[in-house]
């Protein structure tokens, strides 16, 4: 639903999902000359809503926004709100035979425990200023998001699993300079930059695991095209060596593409 005026605007939408699939753990327990092999398969499904709301309004005067740039401020927040989580659980023990490596003999244990659990909320809260130059096309693009849920209560089999609770932050940018008629190809280029810093539910050795970093990415342009293929590193850390803990240091690319162009459309001058 979409509520609109000349100047602003407010959307409220709902998504829905149906998750569901296997999870499968598998371990190897040795014990002098046997080795058991340890197959747990997990059978979870969840429903969630996220409903969501959105408020749009242009900055300037309406004389202005007439001829020149315009820029416009966004607010937007939204709910993952999950279905009570369920689960079968079957495990498998096999006996393996050391010197063959093939299962000797098969036992089936547990295998209609039912699991129920309470996933938690997950609230997200973001901000935008997206000004758009005097050929309507986007210039630049400034965002920050907020992401909270309290994983501390959250159970599995009665037992508390021992969470934190989880909160992000993310800011981030980009920019291009000129898209309609720049002769320059850098110039049709997007540059984007960003920042993050996640909180993470896990605990390990009484430490909690931080998640940050910095963004770089680059939107190229396909001649004669509205669309874009994109390229993003991402550098950061996670954990620490406190406590005998892990602390891991990474780099992650990503490749898209982001496809604007109108399909079926008959061009009428070409």
């Amino acid at each position: 639903m979409c509520i609109r005026d000349r100047s602003k605007t407010i959307s409220i939408g709902l998504t829905t999902a149906y998750i569901f699939g296997p999870i499968v753990k598998e371990s190897l327990l040795l014990f002098d000359t046997r080795r058991i092999d340890v197959v747990q398969k997990n059978n979870i499904s969840t429903l969630m809503f996220k409903p969501a709301i959105t408020y749009k309004k242009q900055l300037g005067t309406e004389d202005t926004l007439q001829v020149n740039s315009k820029t416009f401020f966004s607010v937007a927040a939204g709910v993952d709100m999950f279905s009570n989580m369920t689960s079968t659980t079957q495990t498998e023990y096999h006996r393996i035979n050391p010197q063959t490596t093939a299962i000797q003999r098969s036992d089936t244990l547990n295998q209609s425990k039912n699991f129920s659990a309470a996933l938690p909320f997950a609230y997200n809260l973001g901000f935008a200023l997206d000004n758009f130059g005097t050929d309507q096309a986007q210039k630049w693009s400034l965002a920050t998001d907020f992401s909270f849920a309290d994983w501390s209560k959250y159970s599995n089999f009665g037992i508390n699993a021992g969470l934190n609770k989880y909160y992000s932050f993310k800011i981030g940018g980009e920019y291009t300079p000129t898209y309609v008629n720049a002769k320059n190809y850098f110039n049709r280029m997007t540059y984007r930059a960003g920042l993050y810093y996640h909180h993470t539910p896990v605990v390990y050795t009484n430490n909690d695991i931080i998640d940050f970093g910095a963004t770089l990415g680059l939107g190229f342009s396909i001649p004669k095209t509205l669309t874009y293929l994109n390229l993003g590193f991402a550098v950061g850390q996670r954990g620490t060596t406190t406590n005998g803990a892990i602390k891991e240091q990474y780099v992650n690319m990503c490749i898209g593409v982001n496809i604007n162009d109108i399909w079926f459309f008959k061009r009428q001058l070409d």
